[in-house]
């Protein structure tokens, strides 16, 4: 979990994992002794984290919030997790959205409490998915564009992205709506953004079928 924050490159520490033993009915305070945080992980004890923007930090800050979105991309393979800030997602049981009773809710203001199961080990999503490009043969009305169309794997949630071996300002923009290769033949509505590491763009898609893949189009100089 924590090679995955850091992974994101989001702002956060590590607030809390495995607690602190006071006492036999105290064993990892100030956690419950049935806690994630006080179960025996791969490596020693604890499979869960309590995540934060900084040490003392503010409550429902924007920061938190991008924390629980960055930790939504595995939400299936969650345990639990837990946030109460504005505009979350749902918090998660098991890897469904979980109603936590009010007190556990008002405890996480100002922190993001992640848990996984022993031996399920998140990974921070990479732009090299499965999936290819494709040179389409034909023309479109302005001559200044070429269209090419971009095959996207997509994960658990639904989301996918591909890096293009196309420069930023090469890329016109795309078109949508979406395609479904064989099925409704429309083209997914994608967002193109830069590729951090060298020179190419990222093609991402949001939202769509898990585990399967869908085709964009994007237009690009000709």
């Amino acid at each position: 979990m924590v090679k995955y924050l850091n992974d994101s490159g989001l702002v956060h520490v590590i607030t809390a994992t495995v607690g602190t033993y006071k006492s036999s009915s105290e064993p990892c305070y100030p956690h419950a002794p049935g806690s994630y945080h006080c179960r025996p992980g791969t490596d020693g004890n604890g499979l869960a984290v309590d995540v934060a923007v900084s040490f003392g930090g503010a409550h429902d800050s924007p920061g938190l919030l991008a924390i629980r979105q960055a930790i939504q991309k595995v939400d299936a393979q969650s345990a639990e997790v837990i946030y109460a800030g504005p505009g979350h997602p749902p918090c998660i049981k098991n890897g469904h959205p979980f109603a936590y009773d009010a007190h556990t809710m008002n405890g996480h203001h100002d922190h993001v409490h992640w848990a996984v199961e022993k031996g399920v080990f998140p990974v921070w999503p990479t732009p090299q998915q499965p999936g290819g490009w494709t040179e389409h043969p034909i023309q479109e009305t302005d001559v200044a564009y070429r269209p090419v169309d971009v095959a996207i794997s997509t994960d658990d949630q639904g989301n996918g992205w591909l890096k293009v071996p196309y420069i930023a300002d090469q890329i016109i923009g795309h078109l949508g709506p979406g395609i479904r290769p064989g099925a409704d033949h429309r083209y997914e509505t994608a967002e193109v953004g830069f590729a951090p590491e060298d020179a190419g763009t990222i093609v991402s898609v949001s939202g769509w079928t898990p585990h399967t893949t869908c085709t964009v189009r994007i237009r690009v100089a000709a």
